[in-house]
């Protein structure tokens, strides 16, 4: 009789070709897809991200480090270390990654912490410019996304009309950063290119921080 763990069994399981039906699936994945290791280095990259990042071979990205290519560099990056370390997959965050010949390009970055064989992180990267002109016949509602606010003209002066549409879309931007970094509050201010400061003066003033916080930002 010999005793094995449950992962030894699980393992002892699987079929020798999934590995190879794995790695030729992410090979042809219409999305952009990156393995990086935990520092953000870059180990193997699929036939769209390339294309994503205008590249013709995927010795131009190997071997150099994710930031490098994020608009905003080490902010994208460290959100998204961060979370990845905690073990915290990464859902449709919304950045811009730099193409070879220096474009930018909106994406959407999904992302997971693999543990096996060694820790690595891997990257989803799908265009948004794409994805946007796919859905356009089916989002013309939202191609106005203030148009609601034209009903309000002539029932309120637009100073106050102005004043509580920037404070709407303020509040969201708040919210959406804290919601991306894990309620991280010094990444969210990085990301929204605020102070720490005057990120805890916004959250105070929209009522988004308990009492206890007021006194101790």
């Amino acid at each position: 009789m010999r005793l094995v763990t449950r992962e030894n069994t699980a393992l002892a399981h699987q079929d020798p070709g999934s590995s190879a039906v794995l790695s030729e699936a992410m090979e042809r994945f219409p999305d952009g897809w990156l393995l990086t290791d935990t520092t953000g280095v870059i180990k193997s990259v699929n036939e769209e991200g390339m294309a994503l990042l205008g590249l013709t071979a995927s010795s131009q990205v190997v071997g150099q480090n994710l930031e490098r290519w994020l608009l905003r560099g080490a902010v994208d990056w460290g959100v998204l270390n961060t979370s990845l370390r905690q073990q915290l997959p990464v859902r449709n965050f919304a950045t811009e990654v730099r193409t070879l010949s220096g474009m930018t390009l909106p994406v959407e970055v999904s992302a997971v912490c693999l543990a096996r064989p060694e820790p690595m992180f891997a990257f989803f990267v799908r265009d948004m410019d794409r994805r946007l002109q796919g859905g356009a016949s089916v989002t013309q509602s939202q191609a106005n996304p203030f148009a609601d606010l034209t009903q309000l003209v002539g029932r309120r002066p637009i100073k106050d009309i102005v004043g509580e549409t920037v404070d709407t879309i303020e509040r969201m931007c708040i919210e959406a950063a804290l919601e991306l970094t894990h309620n991280n509050r010094a990444s969210a201010a990085e990301m929204l290119g605020l102070s720490r400061q005057s990120l805890y003066v916004k959250l105070r003033r929209f009522g988004m921080v308990a009492e206890a916080e007021t006194d101790n930002p």
